[in-house]
């Protein structure tokens, strides 16, 4: 998997359950941001 959460940092909705977490796996493994999430993550 991957690329999903950089495909919804870009949109301006999102919908999800009261018990999802939204998290960037990269860090954990050791791997950097892909998809642009260097740029949405400031935001």
């Amino acid at each position: 998997a991957g690329g999903g959460n950089e495909l919804q940092m870009a949109c301006d909705l999102a919908i999800a359950a009261d018990h999802v977490e939204i998290l960037q796996v990269g860090t954990r493994v050791g791997s950097v941001a892909a998809g642009g999430a260097t740029q949405w993550l400031p935001i």
